[in-house]
């Protein structure tokens, strides 16, 4: 929250989903999101994993490949 004057720039030719939190909402607090959380939804927007940026380096080919497998397997969902 209050961060919102950069959305712009973080979205810009961007195809995956961008949430910002507001204080009305405040998702933040209500899902118990984690600093570089990728919270990954199936088809009916339920929540099938939670996988951390900052615990697994998409350096590293064997996180960004176990990210992907998540991803694929969420949309065969």
């Amino acid at each position: 929250m209050g961060l919102e004057s950069g959305n712009p720039q973080t979205v810009a030719e961007r195809d995956l989903p961008w949430l910002q939190d507001v204080a009305g909402v405040d998702v933040w607090e209500t899902w118990a999101v984690g600093y570089r959380d990728v919270w990954i939804l199936d088809r009916d927007n339920r929540l099938v994993g939670v996988y951390n940026l900052t615990e697994h380096d998409l350096n590293d080919a064997a996180s960004f490949e176990e990210l992907k497998s998540l991803f694929i397997e969420a949309s065969l969902r």
